[in-house]
C-alpha cells in the first residue's frame, strides 16, 4: 500500500539517523485495487517535495521528455514539473530516451517553461551484452 504521511514521517527520521542526505521523490503508482489515493497519503509528488522540503535533504524528483504517460500535453506535464521543482526539488532525473534530440528540445521546453534545476539525463548503462 501506498505510504502515508504519517508513515514517511517516521521514514524521515529513520533516514536522518541512518545519515541519508538525498532523496528521490515519486509519487508512485497506486495498487492495482485501489482506484484513488486514500485519505492521509501524497496525491502528487509535488506534495511529499513539500512534506520532505523541511527535513532539509537534497530532493530530487522525476521528469518525462517523451511526456509523462499520464499527461495528454506536454505543455501541461512542464507546468507539473514546475510545480514540483517549486515545492523544492533540487534535481530531476529524466526517464530513459532513445533520442537524444528528443532531450535536448525536452531541455529547451523546460528552461522555457522557467525549470532552471538541473536536469540528469536517464539512461541505462550496459552491463553485459545480451542488453544491446
Amino acid at each position: 500500500m501506498a505510504a502515508s504521511r504519517e508513515h514517511i514521517a517516521e521514514e524521515v527520521k529513520s533516514l536522518r539517523a541512518a545519515g541519508i542526505e538525498n532523496v528521490l521523490c515519486l509519487r508512485g503508482d497506486l495498487p492495482k485495487d485501489v482506484q484513488e489515493t486514500p485519505p492521509g497519503h501524497f496525491p502528487y509528488a509535488a506534495d511529499l517535495v513539500r512534506a520532505l522540503r523541511p527535513s532539509q535533504f537534497c530532493l530530487g524528483g522525476a521528469c518525462y521528455p517523451e511526456c509523462h504517460p499520464e499527461c495528454a500535453h506536454m505543455e501541461d506535464d512542464i507546468r507539473h514539473l514546475r510545480e514540483k521543482v517549486d515545492a523544492g526539488l533540487d534535481f530531476v532525473t529524466s526517464q530513459m530516451f532513445f533520442d537524444n534530440n528528443i532531450f535536448y528540445r525536452y531541455l529547451a521546453k523546460l528552461r522555457d517553461g522557467g525549470v532552471t534545476v538541473p536536469v540528469i539525463p536517464g539512461i541505462m548503462p550496459v552491463t553485459n551484452g545480451r542488453q544491446i
